[in-house]
């Protein structure tokens, strides 16, 4: 968590049409899916089981890609929150959340990283883990 706040204090300081810390986001995303696995969820992708494993040894699934739900042109400062990242398996289906065109916006509902895995945690107290 202080990780994004630090991330949001240098966004908020960043001039107009800077996507500088775009990665930044996909980045923090790529850690918050791992913790997530090694909790003993699933994962806010949907994730086959060798591809669990792969996030869990590497922290990513090959050819998986973090796409920004709310993009980065028309929302720079989400560009950096882990929960403005969606992940897709492949660059196409990438490109097909944009309508088949990288430059056409895109919009959505965020994924709220820190309510799954306080739902994880949750569970994992509920069953006694």
């Amino acid at each position: 968590n202080q990780r994004r706040q630090d991330l949001q204090n240098k966004i908020s300081t960043l001039h107009s049409g800077d996507t500088s810390y775009r990665n930044e986001g996909v980045g923090l995303a790529w850690k918050y899916e791992r913790m997530e696995i090694e909790m003993g969820g699933t994962g806010s992708g949907d994730w086959s089981e060798a591809q669990r494993q792969e996030i869990l040894v590497s922290g990513k699934a090959r050819g998986a890609e973090g796409h920004h739900i709310n993009s980065v042109k028309a929302h720079p400062d989400q560009q950096a929150n882990p929960d403005n990242i969606e992940f897709v398996k492949s660059r196409e289906e990438h490109k097909l959340r944009h309508g088949g065109d990288f430059k056409n916006p895109t919009e959505g509902e965020l994924i709220d990283r820190n309510e799954r895995l306080e739902g994880i945690n949750k569970e994992r107290v509920f069953k006694n883990e």
